[in-house]
This record gives C-alpha cells, sequence and structure tokens, in this order.
C-alpha cells in the first residue's frame, strides 16, 4: 500500500472513477451526502502477478459505509468470474481431448486388426513358398504369389485409409459417392477368404443392397472388421447372415 498526496483526493473524483469501474452507480445516489478522506492508490496482486491498480478511501454515507473494500470486492468477483469461465473453457477443451483420444485408441486397435490379417496371410504364405517351394506346381506357386500380392495391396489401401482419416480430422472434405454394396462386401469376404475357408463359416447374403451414400474404402473396413469378428465369435462353425433396412431416413446395415 502507497500514500501518495499527488494522487486525485476529491470525493467527485473518487466517485468518477467508481461510477466509471463498476456497474452499480445506484449504490451512489446519495453522492452529495458523501464524504470521503483522503484516497490510497493501492495495486492488487493475483497469484503474485499485478492485477490492476485501484484508488479507494473510506467512504461514509446517509444510508451506511460503503468502503474501499467493496471496490476491492468488486474487481476480485469480476476476477473469479472471469477464472471461472476460463475453467470451463479448459473442463470443455479437456473432454474433447480426453474424447479424441478414446477415438484415437478405438481407431489404433481397429488399424492394428485390419493391418493383421493381410499380415499374417503374406507370413503363411512365405513360408509355405520357402519350405515346401521343391514340392509346389508351378500353378500352385502363381496362386500363392497372387494372394501375396493381394494381402499386400490391401495393406497399402488401409495405409491410405489411415492418412485419409487423419485429414479428415483435419476438417478437411471427404468425397462421398453412391455405394456398391454388393462389390464392398465382396472385397471385404476375398480379404477374410482364408479364415472363412478355415472356419467354414456359412456367409449368407441378401438378394440386393437399398441405395446408401458413403467413402467406400470406410464401409470395406466396417464390414471387414464385423465380419472377422462374426468369424471369431459366430459358433463353431460361424454362421453370418448380412442384411440391410431402410429406418427413416437412414439405413442400418448388420451381421448376425
Amino acid at each position: 500500500m502507497n500514500n501518495d498526496s499527488e494522487e486525485p483526493t476529491k470525493t467527485e473524483r473518487l466517485l468518477h472513477y467508481i461510477i466509471t469501474r463498476f456497474d452499480r452507480p445506484s449504490k451512489l445516489v446519495l453522492a452529495s451526502a458523501i464524504t470521503a478522506v483522503p484516497t490510497t492508490w493501492f495495486i492488487v496482486y493475483v497469484a503474485d502477478v499485478p492485477f490492476e491498480w485501484l484508488i479507494g478511501a473510506p467512504l461514509i454515507a446517509l444510508f451506511g459505509s460503503v468502503t474501499s473494500t467493496y471496490i476491492v470486492s468488486k474487481t476480485l468477483f469480476a476476477f473469479q468470474e472471469r477464472i471461472q469461465k476460463q475453467n470451463k473453457i479448459l473442463q470443455a477443451q479437456a473432454a474433447a481431448l480426453q474424447e479424441a483420444n478414446a477415438e484415437l485408441d478405438a481407431f489404433a486397435s481397429t488399424v492394428a486388426h485390419d493391418l493383421k490379417t493381410p499380415l499374417s496371410t503374406i507370413a503363411g504364405y512365405t513360408n509355405l513358398l520357402s519350405s515346401e517351394w521343391s514340392d509346389l506346381s508351378p500353378a500352385e506357386i502363381k496362386q500363392i504369389l497372387e494372394m501375396v500380392d493381394k494381402s499386400a495391396h490391401n495393406m497399402s489401401n488401409i495405409v491410405d485409409e489411415i492418412l485419409l482419416f487423419a485429414r479428415a480430422r483435419h476438417d478437411e472434405a471427404i468425397d462421398l459417392s453412391p455405394l456398391d454394396m454388393h462389390q464392398i462386401v465382396k472385397r471385404a469376404l476375398e480379404r477374410l477368404h482364408d479364415e472363412v475357408q478355415r472356419c467354414a463359416a456359412e456367409i449368407i447374403l441378401p438378394d440386393s443392397w437399398p441405395a446408401a451414400v458413403g467413402y467406400a474404402p470406410w464401409v470395406e473396413e466396417i464390414w471387414t472388421n464385423y465380419l472377422s469378428n462374426g468369424l471369431k465369435y459366430g459358433g463353431h462353425p460361424p454362421r453370418l447372415e448380412l442384411g440391410a433396412a431402410v429406418e427413416h431416413d437412414q439405413i442400418r446395415f448388420w451381421v448376425t
């Protein structure tokens, strides 16, 4: 606190400061009845940071006392409101970050699953070639190499879709188009060909699909993921039925 006789000490200067500084001039309607002692300039520190300079003095009115403490508390109340607003903003940002991290965790799990299938296929066929090359016919070798090439192509597509997903998270536009669901499901089943054969799964497809719009590579990934889970947990041997139905303005696709 620092007294300075050169600073304004007149009551009207103090009242003018208070009225222009705060939003409750009605507190000072009896200004003609208010007197003031010499004023004091002081600075308020918040968290060791200078917040703002204030001027105050004990004021005596017919309706009671209005002191410099009132001025300070008004300022700190405004500062507290600001802090509360900032806290709400930070809480919202933290919630959004937590949600984004959860989405990334789920996406990472899906990507790991999707990449594991073609990698396992490539590893299996390359091991077969290295161990039984001399016993395989040229036609069998060609078929195996085609499967390896297809698996590598699937991996390349998955990486492209990951990059596209990253761009989509930055609000870049994704081109949507009519979906050929027959071809999309066919590609998904081709990717899972070995799993389907290994577990002797029965796959039942509808005669037709309703028209839908979307991004085909992502829809294929969804089908692949659902079908893969169905093959694992759909019984022995698994029996999977795919279908779709129009519900209001949306289309529901399913694997049962």
